[in-house]
């Protein structure tokens, strides 16, 4: 209705004057969806961070299908500018996700017309809920994740300060089973965060060390961020297990070397615990591998070829994200040392009533071998140390 699609449109207003979309309790409108002849009643708001949600004609939403009704197996979804998203790229490294066991929404292209007017393409993204958990073969369960209030609203970028919170906070409060999954969840999260538990204690250690490995050979440090994280409880193993979202593969992140060693969540969990750290280094070292391959290669062409032939239709000069970038990165992570790290080894010197020692510490998230040392002279003289 008018008035509603007006109130969507100061919000919208309001958001680019402020340079970001703050959202509010009441920021849902109800509205009616029509898919192939078929009405839905929904409830909508507008959705996004920041204002490139808002450009244009295509806004980005948030919608919820009302009563029992799901369209393409979804009750709740979001509808964004394929270009927040760098186009085809979310498809191809949740394709990759999904290969490893990860779990990642539904996320396709679709033609999208607002009160008789088409706006063209937009990007539908599956939301967090329960579709998303059975698609996947997964036992019902609660999704949560880092609460981003804080950091939107006052600029407070730490995960250790973030409250733990719900998807679906309603559903979860009326159930009692659900209720008893979220205070596991959240009380895992929760020491993990404050040390108490090691990270393998508090994440499933296959699944998380794989999903840091695919990240970093596709260049993703957006997925990582802790306010993008999203983790479902898994009730049979009683651990987290991360779920893909947002991954942003724009071209200028993924030539950035290692930016994923920078999120402090990500160095918690891989350096304060050698079994997950162990499940990424051996992921790295066969995603390496299968980028060299003929299969990895065919699923991605045969994929990316798929979703451009949509796109070209309204972006005829898309080139697509290109594969040779993965293989490249790939093959600089598989390396024992890479050229970008600008520190390979830690040293201290460490003197006691035993003795002088040397205490060698690796700062990096794969195995480092260290074959020979030697103490120089003033007069460069070398003297082989004996390796403990």
């Amino acid at each position: 209705k008018f008035k509603n699609l007006q109130k969507l449109i100061a919000k919208r207003e309001q958001a680019l004057k402020s340079g970001k979309l703050i959202q509010g309790d009441n920021d849902y409108v109800p509205a009616e969806l029509s898919l192939k002849g078929k009405s839905y009643k929904i409830k909508m708001r507008l959705k996004g961070d920041w204002t490139d949600h808002l450009e244009g004609d295509k806004w980005s939403f948030r919608i919820h299908v009302k009563g029992d009704n799901h369209l393409f197996g979804m009750s709740r979804f979001s509808i964004q500018h394929p270009r927040t998203r760098n186009f085809e790229s979310e498809i191809l490294f949740f394709e990759a996700l999904k290969k490893e066991g990860i779990l990642v929404p539904r996320y396709f292209f679709v033609e999208v017309v607002i009160n008789g007017k088409n706006i063209g393409l937009m990007a539908l993204e599956e939301h967090f809920s329960k579709e998303l958990l059975e698609a996947q073969r997964r036992r019902e369960g609660v999704i949560i994740r880092f609460n981003e209030d804080m950091f939107w609203v006052n600029g407070i970028d730490n995960y250790k300060t973030a409250k733990v919170t719900p998807f679906r906070s309603g559903k979860v409060n009326q159930s009692k089973k659900l209720s008893v999954d979220l205070a596991i969840a959240k009380s895992l999260l929760k020491s993990f965060v404050r040390g108490h538990l090691k990270p393998s204690e508090v994440f499933d250690p296959d699944l998380m060390g794989k999903f840091i490995a695919v990240a970093d050979v596709w260049g993703s440090n957006h997925v990582l961020r802790w306010h993008n994280m999203r983790f479902y409880y898994n009730p049979i193993t009683a651990l987290l297990e991360p779920i893909g979202f947002d991954a942003n593969l724009h071209e200028k992140e993924i030539d950035v070397p290692h930016a994923l060693l920078e999120e402090p969540i990500v160095s918690a969990i891989l350096e304060d615990d050698p079994v997950i750290k162990s499940v990424y280094q051996n992921a790295i070292k066969r995603l390496a591998n299968e980028t060299e391959g003929e299969d990895t290669k065919k699923w991605f062409n045969t994929l990316a070829q798929k979703q451009l032939r949509i796109l070209h239709k309204e972006f005829p000069s898309l080139n697509g994200f290109r594969f040779d970038r993965i293989v490249k990165r790939a093959r600089e992570l598989s390396q024992p040392l890479a050229k970008n790290y600008f520190e390979w080894l830690q040293v201290r010197h460490i003197q006691s009533k035993e003795g002088r020692y040397l205490e060698l510490l690796n700062p990096l998230p794969r195995a480092l071998e260290v074959e020979d040392i030697f103490c120089v002279s003033e007069n460069k003289n070398e003297i082989k140390l004996e390796l403990a």
